[in-house]
């Protein structure tokens, strides 16, 4: 009968014209209003594209650290009529100073007192940002994607 039809489908009883057929579902494949096209596939991206993105995302970051930087630097040197620079060892020790005395003695301990003075204190001794424009350029260029190959294929 049309009401138990009605319950079946809708799980009410129809209110207005009982004695009309109530409409069917839509679609190709029984209540759903899209077609079937198969399984669900996997949505999330894969794990380099993941890491190409954070790549450049961070490098994208750090460059505009550096273009900060460099107009800290530029007003600073108009303003005192002579060139001047803050190294990347003055702008740690502005933003958090206990930081780096602790990482020269993990570095003393771990590797030898060599490599502070050898590698890591000519970059703390650079400006800022030539540093965090270089660290800037290489991340978003590890980001980039692929040259494809014009003419060869790629496995």
């Amino acid at each position: 009968s049309i009401i138990s039809f009605s319950l079946r489908y809708y799980g009410t009883k129809p209110i207005f014209a009982p004695h009309t057929p109530p409409r069917r579902p839509r679609g190709l494949c029984g209540t759903a209003l899209v077609p079937y096209v198969g399984p669900r596939r996997e949505t999330r991206p894969p794990a380099a594209i993941v890491m190409r993105f954070l790549l450049r995302f961070i490098g994208l970051w750090l460059l505009a650290g550096a273009f900060v930087a460099l107009i800290i630097d530029g007003t600073s040197s108009i303003a005192g009529g002579s060139m001047r620079f803050n190294t990347f060892g003055q702008t740690w020790n502005n933003i958090h100073q206990d930081s780096q005395p602790a990482l020269k003695a993990f570095l003393d301990r771990r590797a030898g007192p060599w490599v502070w003075t050898s590698g890591v204190q000519v970059v703390l001794d650079q400006p800022t940002w030539l540093v965090l424009g270089v660290l800037g350029t290489v991340l978003v260029l590890l980001g980039r994607r692929k040259a494809r190959l014009i003419g060869y294929g790629r496995d």
